[in-house]
């Protein structure tokens, strides 16, 4: 295998990419489709309006020693949640002893005897929450009332109750040991505390930066893999098959200008990723490190690598250029599965059978290399590059040795 025919194959590939330039400048911003969803769907978001109404019914005070509780006073409370929970999305009228003249995206009502009940100690005091069928928005409002909103004001409420019965009794209660008599101390196993924050926090952006890979791998992918397609389309392989070169300098210089396309689309991954992550907030101080990003880039270009490689392998098998197309996007779904299910699941704690399944994917071994660099795991890192490093050069190994000139060429 001479040098000199690798870099002649390689440059001719290379050339044919800065002809198409504006294929290579579509692989690199396509890369930031991803920051660029993070934006849209907030400003989409902020731009959504939600008519939360609360609607005292009850109308009533009620009495614990020098304690009054008011309904009015807890629809207010109430109103003044759902603004801190929901922000600008939600828009809050409070309507007392009345209904609202058009009914809401979302209904907080008070409804009569709530006081009574509340300051009864002896049955509990209800709320009715609802919300509009169908609206996306009106849901996420009404579970962030059920979930956050009356909980701390129930839990505000009810510090209010152990002072007044306290008061009463004339007993000194502190209303936080008695609603939270027992208390938790969090901790790290193994490391100190600064440093298991900085390990949660940059694995929590290593599953986003995973994840990310997919959105410049399927290009990516897509143009390297046409550097042996496209070939065979316009049966430029015949007279490529016919120069001094070899059917594996053939192969290993198209996967070294390969290479070089994933570099770009790595590097532009890596920072739109950044970018991303800065405009979803989970771009924290120490929460994304240099070594994290260079895994990252690494990681990303050999999945690409090997997703060309696995085309070409297909190509020399002599497959059709059609089914090596269809070939080239069924790899990019299986890759989608993979980093969408890093996401949430850590393939580590896997049974063993699944994880030999996904040890035949060569996109497992790219997220945990990123995953196993925010763990600070050297050794792992190092594991899962070599591994998807051998995949990927046992493919082109496989390729090179199974090139037919005469099997390609008759294939259509």
């Amino acid at each position: 295998m001479r040098l000199e025919r690798l870099r002649a194959l390689a440059w001719k590939d290379l050339l044919e990419v800065k002809r198409d330039s504006k294929t290579l400048i579509a692989v690199t911003l396509s890369a930031w489709l991803l920051p660029l969803l993070a934006l849209f769907t907030g400003s989409l978001q902020s731009a959504t309006t939600v008519h939360v109404a609360v609607v005292d019914l009850d109308c009533s005070n009620a009495t614990i020693g020098n304690t009054t509780f008011s309904s009015s006073a807890i629809a207010f409370e109430l109103a003044a949640g759902v603004r801190l929970a929901a922000g600008s999305v939600v828009k809050v009228d409070v309507y007392r002893c009345r209904v609202p003249p058009r009914p809401p995206d979302v209904l907080v009502v008070i409804p009569r005897g709530f006081t009574e009940n509340l300051t009864s100690l002896k049955h509990p005091a209800m709320l009715r929450v609802s919300y509009r069928p169908g609206s996306s928005a009106a849901l996420n409002v009404y579970q962030a009332i059920v979930s956050l909103v009356v909980p701390a004001v129930s839990r505000l409420e009810a510090r209010r109750l152990i002072q007044a019965l306290g008061e009463e009794a004339g007993v000194r209660i502190n209303p936080d040991v008695v609603l939270n008599p027992v208390r938790v101390q969090t901790g790290f196993i193994g490391v100190p505390a600064p440093i298991g924050e900085r390990i949660a926090a940059e694995v929590a952006a290593a599953r986003q930066l995973a994840f990310a890979i997919i959105f410049v791998l399927a290009p990516a992918a897509i143009l390297t893999s046409d550097l042996m397609i496209v070939e065979k389309e316009r049966r430029n392989l015949e007279m490529l098959f016919a120069t001094p070169a070899s059917p594996s300098e053939l192969v290993v210089g198209k996967m070294i200008a390969a290479g070089i396309v994933a570099g770009v689309a790595g590097l532009s991954d890596a920072a739109s990723t950044l970018a991303y992550l800065a405009i979803s907030g989970l771009l924290q101080a120490r929460g994304v490190s240099l070594q994290l990003i260079a895994v990252h880039v690494v990681s990303t270009m050999l999945a690409i690598m090997v997703t060309c490689a696995l085309t070409a392998l297909a190509i020399m098998m002599g497959v059709s250029t059609r089914i090596a197309s269809i070939l080239s996007g069924v790899y990019t779904l299986i890759a989608l599965f993979v980093y969408t299910a890093s996401l949430s699941i850590d393939f580590t704690r896997l049974p063993l059978a699944y994880r030999a399944i996904l040890s035949l994917i060569p996109y497992t071994y790219s997220v945990e290399a990123v995953i196993d660099a925010a763990r600070m795991d050297v050794a792992g890192v190092a594991v899962n590059l070599a591994a998807l490093t051998l995949y990927t050069l046992l493919v082109i190994l496989a390729a090179s040795r199974l090139a037919n000139p005469e099997r390609v060429v008759k294939t259509g």
